[in-house]
């Protein structure tokens, strides 16, 4: 298969995926936002880990969470992504999903802005 059929397929999953999330969650909104983002970041992890260990990366990944200049910025990343799903999923089950909808087309032309003027990353 090509590699441009394999992006257009991934796109479509993607997207596909990304429109029925909102689905899902108004499912569990009886759930509290915190208690979702919590098994986010958990079964994240434990999914990361054993990809990085099937492909013998875990202790290569793990030699750079030593590095303190590194970590602020592991950090920094962290608390973006779980303050973006906390907000995500908060938005959806009280029924904020077009603002929700916005705010996801927006968030990557923020995280460039961020990147370029704060991180001083080139595009």
């Amino acid at each position: 298969m090509k590699d441009e059929t394999k992006g257009f397929i991934s796109a479509i999953i993607a997207y596909g995926l990304w429109g029925i999330f909102p689905i899902y969650w108004k499912f569990i909104h009886h759930v509290n936002s915190f208690e979702i983002v919590f098994h986010r970041i958990v079964w994240s992890f434990i999914f990361l880990v054993l990809i990085l260990a099937i492909k013998k990366e875990l202790k290569n990944s793990f030699a750079h969470i030593k590095d303190s200049s590194i970590l602020k910025y592991f950090f920094m990343s962290s608390l973006m992504i779980g303050s973006n799903w906390f907000l995500y999923i908060w938005a959806v089950n009280n029924d904020n999903i077009l603002e929700t909808s916005l705010g996801y087309y927006m968030a990557p032309i923020f995280n460039v802005i961020f990147a370029k003027f704060f991180l001083k990353e080139t595009l």
